[in-house]
Formats: C-alpha cells, sequence, structure tokens
C-alpha cells in the first residue's frame, strides 16, 4: 500500500514551498485540484485495496487533519473527510459506525466520558457563581426589613406577574389605592414584577431594545416607590419568581464592562435598603446540583400568621390552584398562571384549607396584540387582570381570601368601584 505522503505529493509541492506567496485564487485551485487527486486516488486505491484496515483509516483522517493547507489544521469535521479523505463512508461506518467515533479514535475529539465530565464540570462551574452571587447580594436581604406582628387579625395585599413595563396602568393603581386605603400590614410581590425578556428562553422581539436598566428603574418608580410612599408602615415582600432568577443568573455570569446596568448589586439596583423592601427566597437555592437550583427560582414561599403561604407557584394546567393545596397542604396563595382560581378542600387535619391563584397585573389586551404575551402568545386568551386581598387570623389558624378582577377598566373592592376612563374612585 502506499504511503499517504506520496499519494498526493504533486498538488501540495507549490504550497509547501511558498505558502505565504499564495493568493487567493491559487489557493482555491489547489484545492480544488486536492479534492480532485483525492477523489482519482480514493478510486484506485480502493480497487487495489478492498480490506481497508482500521490502522489505515485512522493513518488517512490524521494526514488531513494535519494538513497545513486545509483549514482548521488539526481538526477533520465529516465534509472534510468527505472531500480530502482516501476512504468513502461507506467503509469508515463499516469499522467505526460514524464519523464521530472516528474522530475520536484517531484522538480528534475527546471521548464521551471526558465529554460528558467536561459539560458537567462546565454547568457545575456557571451554578457555583449563581450561588455564589445569591450567598452575597441575595441571601443578606431576606427578612432584612421584616417586622413581627401579633396582631390577632393581620392584612395581606398580593400581587402577582407585574412583568415590569409591561404592567396594566389602570391595574397598577387599582393596587396601590387598595393599599392606600387598606394600610395593610403585609404587602407581597409574588413574583415576576419585572419582565427581563431580553435575557430569557422565549424569542426576543426585534423591536424591544437589550436595556434591563430601564425597565428596572420602571419597576422602582412606578411600583416599589409608590408602595412604600402610600404605605409607610406596612411589611413589604418582594418574592424571587422565575422571572426574577432570569436576572439572578446573568448577574452572577455577565462580565460588568457588557452589562448595561449601572451596577451589579441586586440590593442597589432595587433600593431595597431606601424602600426597606425584604427579599424572599429560601436557601434551596445553594441546592448542590443545578436541577435543584432551578426549582428553587419556582418555589420560593413565606408563610404569614403560621397558617397562611404565599408562592409565586409551579403549578399549571387546569387545576393550578388544586395542585398547589396539595402540594402545601396549608391554605394559601400563588401566581403564575395569570387566572384567578379558588379551590377549598378541608380536611381533618385542615378543615379550613382553602388556595386561591391571582391574576397577573401585566396588560392583558392580546387580541390587540398589545399585551403581555404577545410575542409568544397568540389567540384567545385565559389570562384575567387582577390581584387578591387575604385577612389572616394567626390565631384561630384561618384566612379568608378576596379576589380582586379588573376587566376592560372596571374594577371593585370595598365598596368602592374603579373606573379607567377618569383614573379616580367612585363611592
Amino acid at each position: 500500500m502506499q504511503e499517504p505522503s506520496e499519494l498526493n505529493e504533486t498538488a501540495f509541492s507549490a504550497w509547501l514551498e511558498t505558502p505565504e506567496a499564495l493568493s487567493k485564487d491559487k489557493k482555491k485551485e489547489l484545492l480544488e485540484q486536492a479534492s480532485e487527486d483525492a477523489a482519482e486516488v480514493r478510486r484506485v486505491f480502493m480497487e487495489e485495496n478492498r480490506e481497508a484496515c482500521e490502522a489505515d483509516l485512522l493513518k488517512d483522517i490524521l494526514r488531513v487533519a494535519d494538513d497545513e493547507l486545509l483549514s482548521f489544521p488539526g481538526t477533520c469535521s465529516r465534509a472534510k473527510y468527505k472531500k480530502f479523505g482516501y476512504f468513502p463512508e461507506t467503509v469508515v461506518f463499516d469499522h467505526f459506525g460514524n464519523h464521530e467515533e472516528f474522530q475520536r479514535t484517531a484522538g480528534l475529539r475527546d471521548s464521551r466520558t471526558t465529554k460528558s465530565y467536561r459539560d458537567r464540570r462546565a454547568r457545575l462551574k456557571t451554578e457555583e457563581r449563581v450561588c455564589g452571587y445569591y450567598t452575597e447580594e441575595i441571601k443578606p436581604w431576606c427578612g432584612a426589613f421584616e417586622r413581627k406582628s401579633d396582631l390577632e387579625q393581620q392584612t395581606l395585599v398580593v400581587g402577582s406577574d407585574f412583568h415590569g413595563r409591561e404592567a396594566d396602568r389602570f391595574a397598577l393603581e387599582v393596587f396601590i389605592d387598595v393599599c392606600r386605603r387598606l394600610q395593610p400590614d403585609h404587602i407581597c410581590l409574588n413574583g415576576d414584577i419585572v419582565d427581563f425578556g431580553e435575557v430569557g428562553r422565549w424569542a426576543k422581539n426585534p423591536n424591544k431594545l437589550l436595556d434591563l436598566q430601564g425597565e428596572i428603574t420602571w419597576t422602582v418608580e412606578n411600583i416599589l416607590r409608590p408602595l412604600r410612599d402610600v404605605a409607610p408602615e406596612a411589611n413589604i415582600d418582594y418574592l424571587v419568581g422565575n422571572h426574577e432568577y432570569r436576572l439572578i443568573r446573568y448577574l452572577s455570569d455577565v462580565a460588568p464592562s457588557l452589562a448595561s446596568l449601572d451596577c451589579l448589586e441586586f440590593s442597589e439596583l432595587f433600593s431595597l435598603k431606601d424602600l426597606r423592601i425584604s427579599l424572599v427566597s429560601n436557601d434551596a437555592m445553594l441546592a448542590p446540583n443545578e436541577k435543584d437550583r432551578k426549582e428553587i427560582s419556582k418555589q420560593t414561599w413565606k408563610i404569614y400568621g403560621n397558617c397562611f403561604v404565599v408562592t409565586h407557584g409551579t403549578s399549571a394546567g387546569k387545576f393550578p390552584a388544586d395542585k398547589e393545596l396539595n402540594k402545601y397542604g396549608l391554605s394559601g396563595i400563588s401566581g403564575h398562571v395569570h387566572r384567578p382560581q379558588y379551590h377549598s378542600m378541608p380536611s381533618v387535619v385542615n378543615p379550613w384549607a382553602d388556595w386561591m391563584t391571582c391574576g397577573m397585573m401585566a396588560r392583558n389586551d392580546l387580541r390587540d396584540g398589545a399585551g403581555h404575551g404577545d410575542t409568544f402568545k397568540t389567540g384567545p386568551s385565559t389570562w384575567t387582570t387582577g390581584f387578591g386581598v387575604v385577612s389572616v387570623f394567626p390565631t384561630k389558624g384561618v384566612a379568608l381570601q378576596t379576589p380582586v378582577i379588573i376587566k376592560r377598566g372596571i374594577a371593585e373592592f370595598g365598596g368602592v368601584t374603579y373606573r379607567e376612563r377618569d383614573a379616580s374612585a367612585e363611592v
């Protein structure tokens, strides 16, 4: 059998003599000649050597990979070998099954075990950064400004899924005014207060700029600060939802020089100290594997009055309230599904157990193409705008829940009817 170095000597001689002097056209001409020579040699070679051995194949792929004339020396893709190799694919596949295994055996690709290990290590490294950022920037603010209450009756207002600048302006006015009227003991911003579609997995709207700082600033000035202004004595909790988790991962992974943010500290971005807002995020984010860390962003919760759970929620489908109640075994409220639902499930252990999913605080104009989700959701929508008001009675272990529903610019709560046309309340 001829040595591979002898098979294509003529076609490569000019290149080996003066490679730096070759023009683009000359190099293209030599590559075409090399490909033609390889095809002819392949035909003759296979006629003379029907029984190719594995060593011949490996020697040949290394010849192609190490050729200085070809692009990316030290590598040999399937297309590259088909063009310049001396053996047809049928012979390669007979010996190795596929081209990837051909590369592995020749030492041009990591083994499956090595690749799997390196992939796992790379993922773990990313999660280590997320874990470190959480420990330094999120955990210290969990419950930082909470004042314990021993009142027999505690009022709680819960709003979910504002989605930043996609919030319904009228719904936001109603939410803030209800907080002003009630002066609740607790206000819980129950996850997805921001949207951050730019760093999410959904398809991006090309009309939206990568303006994370703008969305955060809007959220602070139009949601967080107004709530603190109208309810100065309330405990305000900001529960980390799956959209906030997007930002946490982004902040932990992005280089400061590439970020469109004033800073990379979560507390500074949202003015938590200035507005006395506590974060709610469970330590499960420090779990030792990626799967559990992803779950934490969806299963953060807080218990009020020792008997009532607030969580952003993970359940979807037709009966999310039923799923959440079965999961926690306590009365509670959740968001995430963007529609209100009530489910009661008395049991021997908890005869007063019930659960409510509240509506979203984002715009609901999908049919007009102007609402939240218009970039990834079309057609009729079951989403409903609204929020929840809860009276918690710790000593009795019960809670009374009231949904506030907002439809076509009309809302009603506590004897007050709100109409969008003049943004004012009518008693």
